[in-house]
């Protein structure tokens, strides 16, 4: 006969807690099993799933919306970012976004900042990233799968700051830029974090040079790159310093200070200072305005003749010097060649071209309310008061192309950050609201972004 089992209830106190500890071990053990199974760091990468497009040609037509900001890389891909994904889709004159051509995952590193290296002959490019773990990874856009990583230091401050479209990330990243060697012309990929700036071959992931900042540690936070050279702002020095190193070898060529700039206190040693005229982002840029105070007013503050100072502009050359360029308005100002095109230094925003050595008129456009927002080997990249995007020669001042980048003729919008890449440009709408303000008030709908040719 088999055995009577008895209720729980009447087995000893011993058997009931020794059942009941094994059970809660068993739970605790499951759940351990599966919080690692999610929670464990991983890395996912979809590689291409078709052939690598050919590039289209631009029409000046207004392409369509996209939920997220495009970093346009080869003439033939979109690369987006959010926070912890890198991932491109095709074509490039799709209306919205598209599946995903290939996309890499990481988690739960977050993407900090995404550039493309574009080689002189066409079909050679990579995409870079740059992770809040400080790993770069260097991604073939052909094929989606990794070139080559490496472990970088991250600030501790580090962490995706795209918000909704993903902008600032792949179109206005920090820590990460580019540039060219002085000697060779070749690329120099510039990464930097945590008191450590460190210099690539992008191609090969090699590393040119590292050097760490050990003195004031925690305030070599503005940095970016001129067309050969990598410039950092020692913000704890009194007063603070401009470091300026040659992007192909890491050696120190200059450190400077503006006129005016106060040995303290603390908080007035501090003074103001940004890039201008750059290529992408806060890359290759030709210029630099500065002041030895701590604010600049803007044009519209000085047509109203408020108190302060409206800053002064000035070149980083090649040996790091720096040289005060005397007929910049600092309204938008863009080093081309030898001329300096520029809006006018009053709210009319008329777009002048001069000569930079002697200051003399070399091209006036006819219109008003344009405002520059770029300038390459293409032409001068201006918005007007009425949203089309209007491009001029850059020599002669003559208008090439327009297109209205509105849907509708009552749109209403406020250009936010803006992408050119060749005969592409890509522009964040906002509402007008304080940066403060959350994603849905701060960006126009969920699409916010819009594309379009010239």
């Amino acid at each position: 006969m088999s055995p009577v089992l008895t209720r729980p209830a009447t087995w000893p106190r011993w058997a009931r807690f020794s059942v009941i500890a094994l059970a809660v071990v068993c739970v605790l053990g499951a759940t351990a099993v599966v919080g690692y199974r999610v929670l464990r760091p991983a890395d996912t990468a979809v590689e291409a799933s078709g052939s690598y497009p050919d590039r289209p040609t631009a029409e000046p037509v207004r392409y369509g919306e996209l939920t997220s900001a495009p970093l346009i890389v080869d003439g033939r891909l979109r690369v987006y970012a959010d926070a912890r994904r890198v991932w491109a889709d095709t074509s490039l004159t799709s209306r919205t976004e598209m599946t995903p051509f290939w996309s890499i995952r990481r988690w739960p590193a977050e993407v900090v900042g995404v550039v493309a290296v574009e080689g002189q002959y066409e079909g050679v490019a990579l995409v870079i990233a740059k992770f809040s773990d400080g790993v770069v990874l260097a991604i073939n856009p052909r094929t989606g799968r990794v070139a080559w990583q490496d472990q970088a230091k991250a600030s501790v401050n580090e962490k995706f700051d795209g918000r909704r479209t993903g902008g600032a990330t792949v179109w206005q990243p920090a820590g990460i830029f580019t540039s060219r060697s002085n000697t060779d012309g070749g690329a120099v990929l510039i990464v930097a974090g945590a008191d450590e700036v460190i210099g690539y071959n992008p191609w090969t992931g090699k590393r040119r040079w590292e050097f760490t900042f050990t003195e004031h540690p925690g305030c070599h936070e503005t940095d970016w790159t001129s067309e050969t050279t990598y410039i950092v702002k020692d913000s704890c020095a009194a007063p603070a310093t401009l470091q300026v190193f040659d992007v192909a070898s890491g050696k120190l060529l200059n450190t400077w200070t503006p006129p005016g700039a106060s040995a303290g206190p603390a908080e007035a040693a501090n003074w103001f200072i940004e890039p201008m005229s750059c290529a992408r982002g806060h890359s290759e840029c030709g210029l630099l305005k500065a002041t030895g105070g701590q604010t600049v007013l803007s044009v519209e503050e000085r047509a109203e003749r408020l108190a302060g100072d409206t800053g002064t502009v000035w070149r980083v050359n090649f040996d790091g010097k720096v040289t005060q360029e005397k007929y910049a308005t600092g309204n938008r100002t863009f080093l081309w060649n030898e001329y300096l095109i520029q809006n006018s230094g009053d709210p009319h925003y008329v777009v002048r071209a001069v000569d930079r050595a002697t200051g003399d008129p070399v091209w006036t456009h006819k219109a008003a309310g344009l405002k520059l927002v770029a300038v390459g080997r293409l032409g001068a990249y201006a918005i007007d008061d009425k949203l089309n995007l209007v491009v001029l020669h850059p020599t002669l001042g003559v208008e090439l192309s327009r297109t209205d980048l509105k849907e509708r003729p009552d749109e209403v919008w406020v250009p936010g950050l803006v992408h050119t890449a060749g005969r592409f440009v890509a522009v964040e709408r906002l509402t007008g609201g304080s940066p403060k303000e959350p994603d849905d008030r701060y960006f126009l709908g969920s699409t916010p972004v819009v594309l379009a040719g010239v």
